[in-house]
């Protein structure tokens, strides 16, 4: 029988033939080898999936799922995990890419400490041209080579309070298989921030977090990024809907978390920033002010979405409608 991989590297894609030659060569070059590759296809209509046949025909690490109808990114890292055999895994956008030494110097971090998750707190840009690499701008926590976060569930979310990079991508990151699966872990069917929903529940659930200040993660953002997307009514509703829905999930995951029963002013807390942080979302996509013709509308999907989803929970309803007519300037109601 052959012998599992350590590092199951999950890549979700739809559409990117243009990228995905780049972002599996970087795999491929990896100085860690012991991997198994799982490409998740969304039902793509490019090459996408095409390219990633012959990939898999010459190298017998890796798979391609294909999905016979889009579902979303969420659904596409749901399949990789479930059909994962490695004892951690990773996440990689398919039109990013890595650094040669990255996964090996994640890897032993993860497996010298048995750590739940490891995760690099920054990326390397790449400039217009694709020439040079530019590191993120330093956001003051990467003073160590690797550091153990405190057990402690007050101290890790005064962090989070500092700093949403605790809750931000996946994809510089890597988790314990069998620390998500006895958590239940998994990414919900909402439209953006599903990591911020999953990042955050692996912050508050996990035993070992470790943290390491190397780079090795090249991010580019595409034309057809999510944050590039069509500035159209039918995105903001159903971005502001996503956001209720990540709230009424995030309030019944935590109130299964003893630490958030105890204290409960921390827990409406974290509900805030989340939300909140989700609400603000739309100013990087040209959307604030709403227009006036939208405004209404964008009310009226709001209200449905409060009935539907919050019923009796007051204080959450009042905040989450307040903050998001303040956003765009409508005043507080």
């Amino acid at each position: 029988m052959t012998e599992k991989p350590k590092l199951t590297i999950i890549v979700p894609m739809y559409n990117r033939q243009a990228y995905i030659k780049d972002c599996l060569a970087s795999i491929q070059r990896q100085t860690y080898t012991d991997w198994e590759l799982l490409l998740v296809d969304d039902a793509s209509t490019d090459e996408t999936a095409a390219i990633c046949r012959d990939w898999q025909r010459a190298d017998e690490r890796i798979k391609l799922l294909e999905q016979p109808h889009n579902q979303g990114v969420s659904a596409a890292r749901n399949i990789g995990l479930q059909a994962a055999g490695g004892k951690y895994v990773t996440f990689v956008d398919s039109d990013d890419y890595l650094l040669p030494d990255g996964l090996a110097h994640m890897m032993k971090i993860a497996l010298a400490g048995q750590a739940d998750v490891v995760w690099s707190p920054g990326r390397y840009y790449e400039d217009a041209e694709g020439q040079t690499l530019i590191p993120e701008i330093d956001c003051g926590m990467r003073s160590k080579a690797v550091e153990s976060l405190d057990v402690d569930l007050g101290k890790r979310l005064n962090l989070f309070f500092q700093y949403n990079g605790w809750v931000w991508s996946v994809w510089n990151r890597v988790y314990r298989r069998e620390f998500l699966e006895q958590n239940k872990l998994k990414f919900e069917a909402i439209s953006t921030n599903e990591d911020a929903l999953f990042n955050l529940l692996c912050l508050c659930r996990a035993k070992k977090y470790m943290v390491t200040n190397q780079l090795y993660y090249v991010y580019r953002l595409s034309g057809d990024s999510i944050l590039r997307e069509a500035k159209t009514l039918d995105n903001l509703e159903k971005h502001v809907q996503d956001t209720f829905r990540l709230a009424e999930i995030l309030w019944r995951n935590l109130g299964e978390i003893t630490y958030f029963s105890e204290h409960p002013e921390i827990k409406e807390q974290v509900m805030e920033r989340i939300t909140g942080y989700m609400l603000v979302m739309p100013c990087r996509w040209g959307f604030v002010p709403t227009p006036l013709e939208h405004q209404q509308l964008v009310k009226e999907s709001i209200r449905e979405a409060l009935e539907q989803d919050f019923g009796g929970k007051a204080w959450l309803v009042q905040f989450l409608y307040r903050h998001f007519l303040e956003i765009q300037g409508c005043g507080k109601k």
